[in-house]
């Protein structure tokens, strides 16, 4: 186990039997983490998004693994927290498609393709 930064930890876990096991594993340390933390009288819960990669034949480096893991987490995140979540091919287009949003958003702001319209909200006690 290692902390990669901020509130983010990496377990490596080697060798699995099947990648079954490996979410497994997760969801044991996603239940473990569930359990609330007992400090001078009160108790703080944690939530977290865990997120798994693996490697069945082994050629993946370690670098893409825990890219793989971490896009895996966000996921988790974005279905709403606190599960766990295996890395598919096809979060890579997710993160591909987000990040030509993130592009084509900050061009159009700093060349100031954005229409603000203010529309209030008035509540209006009208009696007939």
């Amino acid at each position: 186990m290692a902390r990669v930064g901020g509130d983010e930890f990496a377990v490596l876990v080697a060798p699995l039997g099947s990648p079954i096991e490996a979410e497994e594993i997760a969801a044991r340390l996603l239940a473990a983490l569930s359990e609330p933390i007992i400090a001078a009288d009160s108790a703080a819960h944690v939530r977290a998004s865990v997120g798994v990669a693996i490697t069945e034949d082994g050629k993946e480096t370690a670098e893409l693994l825990i890219r793989n893991a971490d896009l895996a987490m966000y996921e988790a995140q974005n279905l709403g927290g606190h599960r766990v979540q295996r890395f598919e091919p096809a979060l890579l287009k997710n993160m591909a498609g987000r990040a030509e949003l993130e592009t084509a958003l900050r061009s159009a702001l700093s060349h100031g393709e954005f229409v603000v319209h203010y529309q209030p909200l008035v509540t209006l006690n009208w009696v007939p």
